[in-house]
């Protein structure tokens, strides 16, 4: 099935990034004023490694288990293979490209997609409900290397 065309940005006054700013199979976090209020969001450019196609997903940045920002080391986004995306604070991890939680505590809750509008080689936001998504009240980040962690 042909994936749904999003409708234009609701928000044309400030683009997210560039898409040449997007290396294949990273994400960049990037703040945009929404509401009143400057917003968090996770911009994921995938690479055809992931077997996904090469599109842009845009995530909030918010665990939907607490509440709180995705990244608590300030940076680290993915799981060490690169494959899923990762909350900091509790492990869980978010399968792409849908962001449905696949491990840790909120098992079976999502991150909200929100479409990505490509106009002009700018990546804007997309059409979607703001008031679906929990915001997080506070941004917690540490400017540290985490340990890694070994898989049982």
């Amino acid at each position: 099935m042909p994936a749904r065309k999003p409708k234009a940005p609701t928000n044309r006054a400030q683009a997210l990034c560039r898409l040449d700013d997007l290396t294949p199979g990273t994400v960049l976090r990037v703040e945009a004023p929404l509401g009143g209020e400057t917003r968090e969001f996770l911009v994921l450019r995938r690479g055809e490694a992931d077997g996904l196609g090469d599109d842009v997903v845009i995530f909030p940045n918010a665990c939907p288990h607490i509440f709180i920002n995705l990244d608590l080391y300030d940076g680290w986004f993915m799981t060490q293979d690169g494959q899923r995306l990762l909350c900091g604070q509790h492990w869980a991890e978010f399968r792409l490209p849908d962001g449905l939680c696949v491990a840790g505590p909120c098992v079976g809750r999502s991150l909200e997609p929100i479409p990505a509008v490509i106009e002009d080689g700018a990546v804007y936001l997309g059409d979607f409900e703001p008031q679906r998504i929990t915001w997080p009240t506070r941004i917690i980040r540490f400017p540290l290397i985490p340990p890694k962690r070994s898989n049982p």
